[in-house]
């Protein structure tokens, strides 16, 4: 059974992840901040993701994706409890995701039941597509990415940071364009999306458009 857990700011509904995921102390997630490397923070994100996750008591393995060998990614997403990618372009993950070959991996893992965080950038790539966050994200920063199809782990589309600085105004722009033409599930930074087999639930108010 799908355990997805879809979020903007995950520092901000770890609590909310632990009620939905149950016990978590002892258990061990892969942390994949490959996203933010494009925006070049990844050290300074993987320190503050590590400090949240291990107040939840979980045992935590950094995976890079766009350096690591394919024994490293099979052994990390295999023997880990819990998947977790992280925020930054999305674009830019997608492309390393396809590159290396972890997309399928994740896909079939997740689809075996393995629990899936998706922040931010993690969240939209849940998607069947990314087409649709281009306004948030800068597309050149993937020069190799040809196919924007993603994992497709959902059949909607999260759009994180719903007016929410500094993405007030590109989360508008989205909302706006893609509201009759797909599934989109707008979230603040206080907000989930939480996935239980075929049960959707936002966690928070539901945003109006």
């Amino acid at each position: 059974m799908k355990k997805l857990f879809l979020t903007s700011v995950f520092a901000k509904t770890a609590k909310e992840f632990k009620k939905f995921y149950g016990e978590t102390n002892g258990k061990s997630a892969v942390l994949i901040p490959t996203a933010a490397k494009a925006e070049g923070g990844s050290s300074i994100y993987i320190r503050k993701q590590h400090r949240v996750l291990e107040r939840l008591g979980l045992n935590i393995c950094v995976l890079d994706i766009s350096v690591a060998e394919s024994n490293e990614i099979m052994a990390k997403l295999l023997n880990s409890d819990i998947i977790y990618i992280g925020g930054g372009n999305t674009f830019y993950l997608l492309q390393e995701l396809k590159r290396s070959g972890a997309d399928k991996l994740i896909k079939e893992q997740v689809l075996l039941g393995k629990a899936y965080i998706g922040e931010s950038a993690g969240a939209v790539v849940a998607a069947p597509c990314i087409d649709y966050i281009e306004d948030m994200d800068k597309r050149d920063a993937a020069p190799n990415l040809k196919d924007c199809s993603a994992l497709g782990l959902v059949d909607f589309y999260t759009l994180p940071h719903m007016n929410s600085f500094p993405f007030i105004r590109a989360s508008r722009m989205i909302a706006e364009k893609h509201s009759n033409d797909l599934k989109l599930l707008p979230i603040t930074n206080r907000q989930a999306v939480c996935v239980y087999g075929n049960e959707i639930k936002i966690l928070g108010k539901q945003l109006q458009i």
